[in-house]
């Protein structure tokens, strides 16, 4: 459990609070008022690198977050902390950590620590996408406006050329077989036009030979290649994709770095795109048919390069257990409905949602029968909901909606109760039919200086209040 461990205070059971914290999927520790460290799971030590003692083993800034710069004498914070600080990112060990501090009255302070690595990774590769879905759309404009009598060393050309904008390093050449040799005619690079490279003990052999993409990443050690010729030319890194026409290898394509270990998967994958293009271009360019199996091609790149990168962009906007909006897309969508609804004169609602006894389920029936009352539960919220309402999963077994054209604080309670009855009605996990409940904290917006931060903190304090209230009902908050 991830924000609702936020609201935990002294009357919350030290047991069930530590279950809590084990199974939350983010770094959690709670500090004790003397400072010393009550209880921290096993991801906060991974994200530390090393035992947690006291608030002497977080980065300054997340001391600062609580009270300040701590004293070296009492690395504790006062006691009178905000009730919440945060988030702050810190570099550490390689990876970015996005800290927070949540204050729990007479109990101390909740700290949260969230890895942000591999959201880092999916934007970067979103990014390698998009940079490759508008190369390859650009020479699909290009193939597009030239002249149906452009000649094939033209088309190939011009291939490389933007081609080349998509491959992380080296040139490219186009070669052709003649006898027992390949011939280099078109290239980047002015040096490879002319080489001529036997089929015998090569690496472009082996590949004309199996009809299968060849990588070499030190040429130095791969005992393939032909050492003379890449000593001569440089080269110390390959991939080498062959050109098929007419159910024949007619020649290859060849990409060439002067370090070593210079390409990955993606790099193979988009050479052997390019590759697609120039034998589409080698097989058919003589006349209008030719031009249509090219632009077909780049075409089918274009789509797929498309795929892929709204594919990346939806892994990283979505939980991929449920499907449902991650917690970056609802703060996003939030902070537009914050905005909209004092625009349009109407309130917003955020109500959290927390599985009751979500823990004793996973104990007794599995991981697996949480994890599919977990998608059961997605399921309901999106069939359930309106379209100004919008559902979203945190994180373990802690949901949240976003109400957007309320006409006020009866609209909300008329809501939770359609969420609660909804989620209530009977369910078979592992052969065993159980009713769930869900305890949920409500809070509306206030005006055109509210932030996403106090409704969320408000809402998060509703859920508490909700849940020692006896759960499997709802509560309002009062601010």
């Amino acid at each position: 459990m991830e924000t609702g461990l936020a609201a935990i205070s002294g009357d919350l059971d030290a047991s069930f609070a530590r279950a809590a914290i084990d199974a939350a999927s983010v770094g959690l520790a709670l500090i004790g008022r003397d400072g010393s460290v009550r209880h921290a799971n096993r991801e906060l030590t991974r994200l530390l690198g090393s035992a947690v003692g006291g608030w002497e083993a977080f980065p300054a800034v997340v001391r600062e977050l609580a009270a300040g710069p701590a004293p070296s004498a009492d690395p504790a914070p006062s006691a009178d902390p905000a009730p919440s600080a945060g988030p702050v990112t810190v570099a550490q060990a390689g990876r970015r950590v996005e800290w927070t501090v949540t204050a729990l009255g007479r109990d101390g302070w909740l700290v949260q620590a969230r890895d942000m690595t591999i959201l880092d990774q999916l934007h970067a590769a979103a990014e390698l996408a998009t940079h490759r879905l508008r190369t390859v759309a650009l020479l699909h404009r290009h193939v597009v406006q030239m002249e149906f009598d452009t000649g094939f060393d033209q088309i190939v050309t011009l291939i490389l050329d933007h081609a080349r904008d998509l491959i992380s390093a080296g040139a490219i050449g186009v070669g052709r077989i003649e006898g027992d040799e390949i011939v280099y005619w078109v290239a980047t690079a002015p040096g490879m036009v002319g080489i001529r490279t036997p089929l015998r003990a090569s690496l472009s052999g082996i590949c004309i030979a199996t009809g299968e993409t060849a990588v070499c990443q030190d040429t130095e050690l791969d005992t393939r290649v032909d050492r003379v010729a890449t000593r001569t030319a440089g080269v110390r890194s390959m991939i080498i994709v062959p050109l098929w026409h007419g159910g024949q290898i007619v020649g290859v394509i060849n990409v060439v770095a002067p370090h070593v270990n210079a390409y990955d998967a993606d790099d193979v994958h988009t050479v052997e795109l390019v590759a697609g293009a120039v034998a589409a271009a080698y097989g058919h360019a003589a006349d209008l048919a030719a031009k249509r199996a090219l632009l077909d091609e780049l075409h089918a790149n274009v789509e797929a390069l498309r795929e892929s990168e709204s594919r990346l962009a939806h892994a990283a906007l979505h939980d991929p257990l449920t499907g449902l909006p991650n917690r970056t897309l609802f703060r996003d969508r939030l902070q537009h409905a914050l905005a909209g609804a004092h625009r349009e004169g109407r309130s917003a609602a955020v109500l959290f949602i927390d599985v009751d006894h979500f823990k004793e389920i996973n104990d007794n029936l599995g991981h697996e029968a949480g994890d599919l009352l977990l998608c059961e539960i997605a399921d309901r919220l999106r069939t359930c909901l309106r379209s100004a309402e919008t559902a979203a999963r945190l994180g373990g077994d802690e949901f949240v909606v976003l109400a957007m054209g309320l006409h006020g604080p009866a609209d909300a309670r008329r809501l939770a109760q359609r969420i609660t009855a909804c989620l209530a009605q009977p369910v078979t996990l592992s052969g065993v039919q159980i009713r769930p409940s869900a305890s949920i904290g409500v809070a509306m917006n206030h005006g055109a200086d509210d932030t996403p931060d106090r409704i969320t903190n408000a809402a998060d304090v509703a859920l508490y209040e909700a849940k020692r209230q006896g759960r499997g009902r709802f509560r309002l908050s009062a601010t």
